[in-house]
């Protein structure tokens, strides 16, 4: 009999979640009966069959906005999420249950099957006091976030196994919560259905603009408003270079105004959202990503995706150091700037036009790093996980089989 196991994910599926789309195709390919949970846009079905992956939407839709907007919004999915995968458990009994937080209370909509018998996973991969410490420019003392890192405690009390994007993040939820060595990191590399194999790095043609791309979630933590106020100091030296913006996001607004004060139009192009399928290309076509995020506590143990794609399609990141990044990868594997500092930046820049066969060879370097990180060895870890949680749960549901037949027969 195959194995079942459900995902709930206050996200859209499967378009605008790689990471799921990954985890779940490797479970169905390994046999196992794949329902998955999820929001619901205006233009989705409520129920849908993908890749044998069976579908359920709520009729729950995201939106950016206040802290309260995404209380509520949480609360409505948390709400939806719980009766319908109840009543789903006690339909199918799955064996285990995969969440993914953000929000980390979101696993506790699996408490009947919990109480059934089910293991749960919960999929933690963005640190949530970190996040909103970061976004909303609050103290790590402060009562908010102290009370998220309390949701968070019981939150990894309560799932039989917990997964991080990297090692950094591990070892703080390890030291936060005392999950007696119950985290496991998962990175996030690029899918190869879409990004392929890895490409050497590009030499470019002479005349060929230059052009650094900003791709992915607009966010003030991530720092593109410091690329764009080091242009004006990168341009007075080469006229020829042009940031490349895809993306969307709560701090858009402000970047676009950011471009007009600066007079930048002409050397700024936004291409809008891109998908998971049309990332690559975009990615090929441009000289050097960027990636300067700010120094906050978020940003010192994340490793963003990016880092990953710029490197598999042969693109030396220009990035700012952090923490969780150097675990990775070291000095000579990319080109390291100061976090947050426009001139630092600038200067970053220039040097990598001036000397892109020694960037291209940092790049090569960064390369191998991304091999031993590659999906098909994460995979290997996901499924072995998984495995480890079937076993327990079949051993215990064993041993009270075996404890009730050896029990003497009541009179």
């Amino acid at each position: 009999m195959s194995k079942k196991i459900c995902y709930v994910c206050h996200a859209y599926f499967p378009h605008h979640s790689p990471r799921k789309l990954r985890q779940t195709l490797a479970l169905v390919e390994s046999g196992c009966e794949v329902d998955l949970l999820c929001l619901r846009n205006a233009k989705e079905p409520r129920r849908e069959r993908f890749a044998g992956v069976n579908i359920h939407r709520v009729p729950v839709s995201k939106k950016r906005g206040s802290a309260l907007r995404y209380l509520f919004e949480y609360a409505a999915s948390f709400c939806a999420f719980f009766i319908l995968l109840s009543i789903l458990h006690l339909r199918k009994r799955y064996d285990v249950i995969h969440v993914y937080s953000l929000p980390d209370f979101m696993c506790f909509a699996a408490l009947i099957p919990k109480w059934l018998g089910a293991r749960i996973i919960l999929d933690n991969l963005d640190p949530m006091p970190e996040m909103y410490a970061a976004k909303y420019h609050l103290s790590m003392e402060s009562r908010l976030i102290k009370l998220l890192k309390k949701i968070e405690r019981a939150s990894g009390a309560f799932a039989d196994l917990i997964i991080t994007q990297n090692h950094a993040y591990a070892a703080v939820l390890e030291n936060r919560g005392r999950y007696r060595n119950r985290v496991l990191p998962i990175l996030n590399p690029p899918d190869p259905r879409y990004f392929g194999e890895i490409a050497p790095p590009r030499v470019r043609e002479a005349g060929e603009k230059i052009k650094l791309l900003f791709h992915g979630t607009i966010s003030e933590r991530y720092g593109l408003d410091v690329a764009l106020k080091a242009m004006p100091l990168i341009l007075a030296r080469d006229e020829h270079v042009q940031l490349v913006i895809a993306g969307s996001g709560d701090y858009l607004d402000a970047i676009m105004d950011l471009i007009t004060t600066l007079k930048l139009a002409a050397h700024v192009s936004y291409l809008g959202e891109k998908s998971v399928e049309e990332i690559p290309a975009v990615i090929r076509a441009s000289t050097f990503g960027v990636i300067p995020p700010r120094a906050t506590v978020y940003n010192e143990i994340n490793v963003p995706n990016r880092v990953f794609e710029y490197l598999w399609l042969g693109k030396a990141p220009i990035v700012s150091r952090t923490k969780a990044l150097l675990h990775y990868f070291p000095e000579d594997t990319m080109v390291y700037c100061n976090p947050g500092e426009v001139e630092d930046f600038a200067a970053k820049v220039l040097w990598a036009i001036a000397h892109e066969e020694a960037v291209r060879a940092s790049a090569c370097k960064g390369q191998e790093i991304c091999r031993r990180y590659r999906w098909e060895e994460q995979k290997k870890i996901y499924l072995q996980a998984v495995n480890e949680l079937l076993r327990e749960k079949n051993a215990l549901r064993f041993e009270r089989v075996d404890a009730r037949e050896l029990s003497p027969e009541t009179p």
